[in-house]
Order: C-alpha cells, then structure tokens, then sequence
C-alpha cells in the first residue's frame, strides 16, 4: 500500500516505522492508496488533500484530546473513513458526541511507555497550556494557568515551569527562586528525565503518565476548545457528555486547590488512583499488527 504521512510534530514517526515494517511504502507523491493525516479541516490540510484525488483519509491524533475537535465545530472531510485514536475511552467519547465515522484504538505511540516509578515528593515541573505560534492564548485557559502557578508557589517546593511561548503570553510571570525553560512541541523532545513530579495539561501530562513519571493534571474544568484567536475560539459542543468520564483523578484544582499538596502527594507515592484511567486512554504500547488491523478494518 502507498501511504502519504503529514508527520505532525514528530507524532507519526512510530507509525511510519510501523508501515514500513509491515512492508508499506510511504509516499509524497500520486498515486497513493491512503492519506494518514492528523487533521482533515483546515486549510492547510485541504492543500495536501486536494494533491491526491479520490484517496481516502484517515485521521491520527494530532494531540491526545485532538479528538474533541470534531464536536467544537470541525467539519468531517467527506473523504475520511475513520479516525485512530490512542485508548478505547477516547473511541467511547467520540461515539457519545456522534462523530459520523468508525473510530480505532491502536494504542500509545508518542513516545516511551514504562510502568509507573513511586518517589518522594521534592520538586515540580509545570507544564502550562501552551500559547499558539501566534502568541494568542485563549482566556480561560490563561487564567487556569495563573490559579494554578500560584498554587503550585504555595507549597513552597522547587518549581519548574516548562512553557512553550512566552511567559506572559501563557499567563504567567516570572518569580525569583523558579527555574523557566523553553519546552519544545515537538513529541520527540516531549520526554523529560528530570526527578520531578509533573504538573501539566494534555499531550505533555499524558506522556507523562505514559513514562511512569507522577503526575497531576490541571485545567479539566476547562471546555474543550479550539481556534487561533479571539472571535475563533469555539468549544465542544456535548462536552458535558463526556468530560466525566475522560477526566484524570489527580487533580491540581480539585476542591479549588485546597488539598493541592496532598495531591501531589498522593501522586509520587502510588498509580493506584490512576491504573484504571491509564488502561482506557493510554493502554499498551501500538504494535505494527495493531495499526494494520485498524486500517484494514476502516478500509475494508
């Protein structure tokens, strides 16, 4: 099979490894029998689309809730055939909000999947919702990175803020005694070999998880949005669906932060609270067998 991959970020660079060892070719040019993009809306992704006429799409994670996207106002290519997901419980969310097409777990291929690694509380890294390229942030998200930042000071213990855009741009500012580092997009640079607790949003908490790194996540309250700047922004519209059952159970705002630091606590000492959680949205590692089962059935 020909195959045209948009390696989003680094974020393909398993699935390619994975074609290739079954024996698939990857092209950039037409003919092709299959387009694996990690989005099917927007304009740039119509140029590539448009390149190859009649080839059906299916759609990889661009990020590890990227899946939302569909029930915040994007529009399904009526070329895409399905969407490939990470963990089942992301495969469930989608069919509660009604996304029109068959949906497969193939499970995690972001990066390293070890088990969970207890160790003393002692320091924390805080990786923030991230600007855009374009330095806008959106509002809500902003003011959760600020509530949670100031917690997170609170507790008096060493703090690491990974931030991707500028400080300010994110909703933060700079205080003496923290250690500021500019983080990467790039999943290949995601992974972090620090001795810290990670406190983060999205994509860079799940690989987190995913590592055996102790993690709390921060900003779930949040609706899931998308856009590039104010009058864009839009959010999903079923959220309430299935924000419940998505949600990680160490939660840096939970209660309002009043029990912040047994939290983070709780999260270096045991991945009891969190085992069931990793199993639906991370799972195991993908396997080459596993990805081509999956095209062949939204193929078929």
């Amino acid at each position: 099979m020909r195959v045209v991959i948009h390696d989003h970020q680094g974020k393909a660079f398993r699935l390619v490894q994975a074609l290739l060892e079954l024996g698939h070719e990857i092209v950039t040019r037409p003919p092709a029998d299959l387009l694996l993009l990690d989005q099917d809306s927007l304009p740039y992704y119509q140029r590539i689309i448009d390149r190859f006429p009649e080839t059906p799409i299916v759609v990889y994670p661009h990020g590890t809730m990227s899946w939302a996207c569909w029930d915040a106002g994007w529009e399904v290519n009526e070329r895409t055939i399905g969407q490939l997901v990470i963990g089942e419980g992301a495969a469930i969310a989608m069919r509660t909000y009604g996304y029109p097409r068959p949906v497969k777990a193939i499970g995690w291929f972001y990066g390293e999947h070890r088990p969970f690694a207890p160790m003393p509380l002692r320091s924390i890294l805080f990786a923030p919702i991230h600007a855009l390229a374009n330095g806008e942030m959106y509002g809500p998200a902003a003011a959760a990175n600020a509530r949670t930042f100031e917690r997170l000071l609170d507790t008096g213990l060493p703090l690491t803020v990974r931030h991707i855009g500028g400080v300010e741009d994110c909703g933060l500012w700079r205080v003496p005694g923290a250690t500021y580092v500019n983080g990467s997009e790039d999943i290949s640079h995601a992974d972090d070999e620090s001795p810290s607790l990670v406190v983060g949003f999205e994509t860079f908490a799940y690989c987190a998880v995913t590592r055996g790194q102790p993690t709390v996540m921060m900003g779930q309250d949040l609706t899931y949005w998308t856009g590039h700047g104010p009058g864009e922004y839009r959010t999903a519209e079923h959220w309430n669906w299935y924000a419940s059952h998505i949600r990680f159970p160490l939660d840096a705002e939970e209660s309002g932060g009043a029990f912040l630091r047994e939290t983070l606590e709780e999260a270096c000492r045991s991945d009891e609270e969190i085992r069931h959680w990793r199993s639906r949205f991370i799972g195991e590692p993908m396997t080459a067998d596993r990805l081509e089962d999956a095209l062949m059935e939204l193929m078929a």
